[in-house]
């Protein structure tokens, strides 16, 4: 085992182990009891969010984890850009995957990149980066941990 499921407890159904540091450098491993979910996009809407040019889908992930993870599927408004503010998330973990269209961030520190259709990023907690650009017909997954973050405009 990985360490992250306990294979006497978890028997493979669904429950998770969160890993917590703490100042010795040592871990601790807390039980999160997920919850079984399906998002079918028919059934599915998307809606606003932290961003204006951009719709978002939840996929039920926040709930079933209980905001320890969110996951959405977010796209572009079409005639809708971004003004390129430089900002960070407080957040442990993100995650973005293009399914759809590009999009050009700039990292601080690392450059700037244009991703497109099967691209994927790990933008490590708190990292300044802006978006410069996007298509109009921009579609990406992002994975967050956890779900519900603040962002800083810096």
């Amino acid at each position: 085992e990985d360490g992250i499921r306990d294979p006497l407890w978890s028997r493979g159904l669904g429950d998770v182990y969160k890993r917590q540091a703490l100042n010795q450098g040592n871990i601790i491993i807390r039980k999160i009891r997920m919850k079984f979910t399906v998002s079918h996009k028919e059934k599915s809407k998307f809606e606003a969010g932290l961003r204006g040019f951009f719709q978002y889908r939840d996929l039920g992930i926040d709930t079933a984890t209980k905001g320890n993870y969110g996951a959405n599927v977010i796209r572009a408004v079409p005639g809708k850009h971004s003004k390129g503010e430089w900002h960070l998330h407080k957040l442990n973990f993100q995650m973005v995957y293009i399914l759809k269209g590009w999009v050009t961030f700039e990292y601080e520190g690392q450059g700037t990149f244009t991703f497109h259709e099967g691209d994927s990023v790990l933008q490590p907690p708190k990292i300044s980066h802006r978006e410069i650009e996007h298509s109009e017909d921009l579609e990406l997954l992002e994975i967050t941990s956890p779900a519900s973050f603040d962002t800083e405009t810096v």
